[in-house]
C-alpha cells in the first residue's frame, strides 16, 4: 500500500491543500515585505513565489513546498514543533481498521508512505496487538525486506522524530538509500494508493 496524507484527513490530521491555505493566508495578513524578506532568506527567485500571491491565483499541490518554506523561513524547529502539533492527540479513523487486518492477515504486509504520523502504528497496536517494524530513516531503508512476520511500514520522508522532509529541495530527490529497497519491493507488488495526490 502507498499511502499520503488524505489517509490521515478522517483522524483530524489537515491534509497538505488544507495547511496550504493556511499558510498562504498567514503570510498574506504578513505582507509582502515579509514575505520578500523570507524569499531573499531562502535564494527564491521572484518568478518562485511572487505568483502565488496574485489575485485569482489557485494553489496546487505543488506549491506546498513554497509555501512551507516560506512560512517557517529561518525557523526549522517551529516548523517541526507545528507538524508535532498537528498530529498529536489524533486517533486512528475507521478506516485504519480494515488495513491492519490486511497487513496481519495477509501477506500484503508493506506500506510506503509519505506521512509522518503514527496512526497505521497505532491502529495496528490498538485493533491487532501486532508491532509493525517501522523504517522511519533512510538510513535503515534495507530492512523493509527483512521480515515476513510483521507489517512493515517504510516512511520515505522520515518519521516525525527523525527531522522529517518537508521541504522543496527535500522532494527533488528521493535519498539514495531508498532506491535499491524500493525498486525490489515493487518489483513484487502491485502498489494500492490510497489517499495521495502525488504533489511530492
Amino acid at each position: 500500500f502507498v499511502l499520503g496524507a488524505g489517509a490521515s484527513r478522517a483522524s483530524g490530521i489537515r491534509t497538505g491543500e488544507e495547511l496550504m491555505r493556511e499558510w498562504h493566508g498567514y503570510l498574506s495578513n504578513k505582507g509582502p515585505t515579509y514575505i520578500k524578506n523570507a524569499a531573499e532568506e531562502l535564494a527564491l527567485g521572484q518568478d518562485d513565489y511572487l505568483p502565488l500571491f496574485q489575485d485569482g491565483y489557485r494553489l496546487k499541490n505543488d506549491d506546498y513546498f513554497t509555501l512551507f518554506d516560506l512560512r517557517f523561513a529561518g525557523m526549522p524547529n517551529v516548523a517541526y514543533a507545528y507538524l508535532e502539533k498537528e498530529m498529536e492527540e489524533k486517533y486512528p479513523s475507521y478506516g485504519y481498521f480494515p488495513l491492519a487486518m490486511l497487513l496481519t492477515h495477509t501477506q500484503n504486509r508493506l506500506v510506503i508512505t509519505t506521512n509522518f504520523d503514527s496512526l497505521l502504528e497505532d491502529s495496528l497496536y490498538t485493533y491487532t496487538f501486532k508491532h509493525p517494524l517501522v523504517v522511519g530513516h533512510e538510513s535503515l531503508a534495507s530492512y523493509i525486506g527483512n521480515d515476513t512476520r510483521h507489517p512493515v511500514i517504510a516512511k520515505i520522508h522520515r518519521d516525525l522524530l527523525f527531522r522529517p522532509l518537508n521541504r522543496k529541495e527535500d522532494m527533488d530527490k528521493l535519498a539514495n538509500e531508498w532506491e535499491k529497497p524500493l525498486c525490489n519491493a515493487l518489483s513484487k507488488y502491485i502498489p494500492i494508493v490510497i489517499g495521495y495526490a502525488g504533489g511530492d
